[in-house]
């Protein structure tokens, strides 16, 4: 019942923002990463006790939010949809990652797919289903980078997890540059000039409390990229997701 109602909380909110923006400026696409960790999964002894689903039901439960989320900004704004979907590590249906075949061993990537062949007759939906652990897109003259953000290790420290992640994307742009990397992972969020993390609709849990991380209400983020600043993101709001606008 909780993830349900931060599930419809979410699009509701963010539809609210996307006709608030409008209201100042021509905003006719969102881009909305999919970005992995959808189900906890069964990945250590103690998700066999807690969790309330099996991760096949998980899933499925996942899929219909996402499905009629969609369907939510389709009836109720006039924007095009794109989704960049990647794989995170709780979707695996390995022991550990395994990371050249990580896409091939998710179960988020089948739903990925799925939902690609639901919406297949939508002209305003586009699925951007990565096979690898990293993605680009382009937008005005900004090159975004999108992944989950479990390859980044580390973060204990007193700068948490600033530093390995900035370290992480010095190292990705000598190979492929990007203006902004944009990934999930750490139920945090963290906005620096040149990467985003994104915050969890799973919000604040025992196993936060046990990694000694920031404390932080569950809530996703949206943000505007208008073309006269090239791209540059702007107007940042929090989704909050146990309220309702």
């Amino acid at each position: 019942e909780i993830s349900q109602k931060r599930a419809e909380n979410f699009f509701a909110n963010g539809a609210w923002l996307i006709k608030m923006a409008q209201k100042h400026s021509k905003i006719d696409k969102l881009v909305l990463p999919l970005l992995g960790d959808f189900i906890t999964n069964s990945l250590r002894d103690e998700n066999l006790e807690n969790n309330l689903l099996h991760p096949g039901d998980a899933l499925w439960r996942a899929k219909s939010y996402l499905v009629s989320g969609i369907k939510y900004l389709l009836e109720n704004t006039n924007v095009e949809i794109i989704l960049p979907c990647h794989t995170g590590n709780h979707g695996r249906m390995t022991e550990k990652v395994h990371i050249a075949t990580e896409g091939g061993n998710s179960l988020e990537k089948y739903m990925y797919r799925n939902l690609a062949e639901y919406f297949e007759g939508e002209d305003r939906v586009q699925f951007l289903i990565s096979d690898g652990g990293i993605s680009y897109l382009k937008i005005y003259n900004k090159t975004i980078r999108f992944m989950h953000g479990h390859s980044f290790k580390g973060g204990s420290g007193v700068g948490g997890i600033v530093v390995p992640i900035r370290r992480g994307v010095m190292q990705l742009n000598k190979s492929k540059w990007a203006d902004l990397t944009i990934m999930g992972h750490f139920h945090q969020t963290k906005f620096e000039q040149d990467f985003f993390v994104n915050g969890s609709l799973i919000g604040w849990n025992a196993f936060a409390e046990f990694i000694k991380a920031d404390f932080e209400e569950p809530k996703q983020t949206f943000f505007i990229m208008h073309k006269h600043s090239g791209g540059t993101p702007s107007l940042m709001s929090p989704i909050w997701l146990d309220k309702k606008k």
